[in-house]
């Protein structure tokens, strides 16, 4: 995907003090700057040879993981406790670290008796291991972050984020798709984001967000209520939140999409895909593979539609656009016509018909065939409209073609047609606004027209980990602004993890003036990019 630069920061010299400490319900973490504080560090090297791999297992603490070309792993852990707390230095002396080679890799394990101190404490590790290395890392409560890394992760929190760059491990196409898990992610309440997967991911969190990168095999990810947004997926995709939104840019194979009461966003769905909402809208802007679609609630967007189809929609509408090409038979009900209508181009020819519900209510059904018939598209709304237009979603206004409401005819030369050519274009030019504010959380905006917006902004601080690592680049991130100029959500697309959050942080202040599209006050989404710089 090509990545819009807006926005650059300079150098950036400003510095925190330690990193910000792992937490969990039963402890009373606070920023190291918050209380005064005594400290023990331990440090250590240990040699070892690419294609190995690290296991560390620990009480509550953070974890920064760093790759480079060394055939070693270096560790430096601070454990920090309240200076005023009168078992400080004992808790800080009965702290342990353990060490030693064995015959996969390294294996660190750190102990402390936090359950019995009462005091605020904090703990921090930093691993350097070789690029070329395998991590398999348990904490009882902090943040995990891994840098890009060419072996497989597992990554297991108690209660903190999980943030991973790409993760390309040394295997086989064949072997990655035959089964092997590159990645396994779990947190029981923080937030997961990865890069690009050449492999298996599994992703689940308790109730934080989900965001990925390209996925080369399948991906099973789960959410109890936060959002999921992937890129492309090339094996079979199991999506499931307790009710955030799902994204994906393209799922090459077979995925089922499940949100309790979000929306649910398919850039193109190469593969057969099922996906059910209990109440937010469906958009699929490319189907090329046997698709069935459900939502209780919500509406339903469909871009291309190139295969077959089953949809059906409760008290949403129903918008689908149809390649001029396509062979093609299609049957659409609305099975509470009161009220509601069937809008179809005219090139369409579709026979009306009025049946009884089983409820007594009169249902409104249209039928025909598109050049000649073929594959059945089946569109059933429970109490919504039915839009039919021919051409591709992203034609817009261009195609000339007139559209045909059929909200009361009893037979096709009965039907009334739109007034004139730019009423039709008026209301297809609405629908085209509600499709991409769906698909993308906002109507897209250039950044540089994003920039001129821009009323307020605060530069990101440079994570001290990160400086002292050596660490620095670019964060690119996609920025969702409301109508009102807010940034209500960002994603992070590619850049450091371990700069990136600082980079959110930041962003997540700005503010825009009031943005309109035709005229009309509208959420928008754009990107830009933050750079950090040593020197």
């Amino acid at each position: 995907m090509t990545i819009w630069r807006q926005f650059i920061v300079g150098t950036l010299l400003a510095l925190v003090a330690f990193p910000a400490f792992a937490r969990h319900r039963e402890l009373a973490f606070e920023p190291a700057e918050s209380f005064p504080q005594i400290s023990v560090e331990k440090t250590g090297t240990i040699p070892t040879k690419p294609g190995q791999s690290l296991q560390l297992k620990t009480d509550p603490g953070n974890v920064h993981i760093f790759t480079d070309e060394k055939a070693q792993v270096s560790y430096r852990v601070m454990v920090q406790a309240d200076s005023r707390d009168a078992g400080a230095q004992e808790f800080l002396r009965k702290f342990s670290l353990g060490a030693r080679r064995v015959s996969s890799g390294v294996y660190l394990e750190a102990h402390l008796p936090w359950r019995k101190f009462p005091g605020q404490f904090g703990v921090s590790f930093e691993i350097h291991v070789p690029r070329q290395y395998g991590v398999k890392v348990n904490t009882q409560g902090g943040n995990i972050e891994v840098q890009d890394i060419e072996g497989l992760v597992d990554l297991v929190t108690g209660g903190g984020n999980i943030t991973v760059g790409r993760v390309n491990p040394r295997v086989s196409t064949e072997s990655t798709r035959a089964g092997s898990v590159a990645a396994r992610l779990e947190t029981q309440g923080g937030q997961i984001s990865i890069g690009d997967v050449a492999g298996t991911l599994r992703a689940t969190t308790s109730g934080g967000h989900i965001t990925t990168g390209n996925i080369g095999g399948d991906a099973v990810l789960h959410t109890g209520g936060g959002q999921i947004q992937a890129g492309r997926i090339a094996g079979v995709a199991t999506l499931e939140t307790g009710g955030g939104n799902i994204r994906v840019e393209r799922s090459g194979s077979s995925a089922t999409a499940d949100t309790t009461g979000g929306q649910i966003d398919f850039g193109e769905a190469a593969g057969s895909i099922h996906a059910h909402t209990g109440g937010g809208t469906i958009h699929i802007g490319h189907i090329t593979g046997p698709t069935v679609l459900e939502t209780k609630g919500g509406g339903i967007f469909l871009g291309q539609i190139d295969a077959p189809l089953s949809v059906s929609s409760g008290e949403g509408d129903i918008v689908a656009y149809l390649p001029r090409e396509l062979a093609a038979t299609i049957d659409a009900l609305i099975e509470q016509g009161s009220g509601h209508r069937i809008v179809a181009d005219t090139q369409l020819s579709l026979r009306i018909s009025y049946p009884d519900s089983g409820a007594g209510l009169r249902s409104i059904r249209a039928e025909g065939n598109l050049n000649g018939g073929g594959e059945v598209l089946h569109l059933k709304a429970a109490s919504g409209n039915i839009i039919l237009r021919l051409g591709e979603e992203r034609a817009g206004r261009n195609s000339a073609s007139r559209a045909v409401w059929m909200p009361g005819a009893t037979e096709p030369s009965q039907m009334r047609s739109v007034n004139s050519d730019e009423e039709a274009a008026g209301f297809f030019e609405e629908v085209r606004r509600r499709i991409l504010e769906s698909w993308w959380g906002g109507v897209p905006v250039d950044p540089t027209e994003m920039q001129n917006h821009l009323q307020h902004s605060v530069a990101p601080v440079y994570p001290d980990v990160a400086r002292s690592a050596g660490v620095e680049g670019d964060v690119a991130l996609r920025v969702y602004v409301s109508a009102d100029g807010h940034v209500t959500g960002i994603r992070v697309l590619d850049g450091p993890p371990i700069l990136a959050r600082a980079a959110v942080d930041a962003v997540q202040q700005w503010q825009y003036q009031a943005l309109k599209v035709n005229g009309r006050p509208a959420n928008v989404v754009t990107t830009l990019v933050v750079a950090f710089r040593l020197h």
